[in-house]
């Protein structure tokens, strides 16, 4: 697993919806007919916004909105489709699309979320005004307002290795009632769980114990794999090594160690090129127990 890399587009990602709620919430437009084109079709959870009331939401919808009369609100035609779309919450969480027909002819179109949550009625041709359902970011919602800073602090200190192995666990400890919580809320969370579920449900954070080989012994055979996966062993040593202890399984912890491409001062950008492994990162579990290697990958950019 490169945890590595995702755990930096997960950090990159939660920043700019922190410091740009709108970078979530806005999508390019699209046409309906396109829409039902690419979409994938779904059943309603029992706990869902259902296809009559869909459809009644949106007969009052367009009521509300002094669109029609309530007489000619009954004289319509409703077509209600659930379904996932990649233009609506990332493709990952389902909305009702409703169509509203006069005579035949498609009139307006509406969006709600699968909670029932109203996020667009607009004229057919237009673009739909909103494309993400709110209160669905486990972040911005389980820690609103400076709360996220601290905890975007902690995520990112968590990974940057620069918090004891007792101060990773009590995070992930932290966190983790609150992604139980969420889970049981947010039926469609586990679609695309985000990395806070991976480090509190999957993934344990542990503490060395007196059996475990030192942090210096697992990361010096942790450099003879990268070596011996074809990395020079002359610039090994310039590489950032970034440090995880996980006691998934108490009876097999691992040290995980995630290298960094090459940072050798002097070398230039055409050296570095010339061998794909100088521009590669590797990540290296150790066996905390055996020094056995338990897996090796190497990321390359290409």
């Amino acid at each position: 697993m490169k945890r590595e890399s995702v755990v930096y587009g997960l950090i990159l990602t939660f920043c700019m919806a922190i410091l740009f709620p709108s970078f979530a919430e806005t999508t390019p437009g699209q046409n309906a007919t396109d829409i039902l084109q690419n979409a994938i079709f779904a059943d309603p959870l029992p706990g869902d916004m259902q296809k009559d009331e869909a459809i009644s939401t949106a007969e009052k919808w367009v009521i509300d909105q002094k669109l029609c009369s309530p007489q000619q609100a009954a004289t319509l035609e409703y077509q209600a489709f659930f379904l996932y779309h990649e233009q609506f919450n990332q493709g990952v969480i389902p909305v009702w699309i409703v169509y509203i027909l006069n005579e035949g002819v498609v009139k307006w179109k509406a969006a709600y979320g699968y909670n029932g949550y109203p996020m667009s009625l607009v004229p057919y041709h237009q673009d739909f005004e909103c494309y993400q359902l709110p209160n669905e970011n486990f972040w911005d919602n389980t820690y609103p307002g400076w709360d996220r800073w601290t905890e975007l602090q902690a995520f990112a200190a968590l990974f940057e290795g620069t918090l004891s192995f007792e101060q990773r666990v009590q995070t992930a400890e932290r966190w983790k009632p609150y992604v139980e919580q969420w889970i049981k809320d947010h039926p469609y969370y586990m679609n695309q769980p985000g990395f806070e579920y991976t480090i509190t449900m999957e993934e344990k954070y542990g503490i060395p114990d007196e059996n475990t080989l030192s942090e210096q012994e697992a990361i010096k055979l942790a450099k003879a794999e990268v070596i011996r996966m074809g990395a020079d062993a002359t610039t090994v040593d310039t590489r950032t090594v970034k440090t995880n202890y996980f006691a998934t399984d108490p009876e097999n912890p691992v040290w995980v160690f995630w290298f960094s491409s090459v940072r050798a001062k002097g070398m230039s950008v055409e050296e570095k090129r010339s061998d794909i492994t100088n521009v590669s990162s590797f990540e290296v579990e150790i066996h905390a127990y055996s020094g056995a290697v338990v897996s090796s990958v190497m990321d390359s950019p290409i």
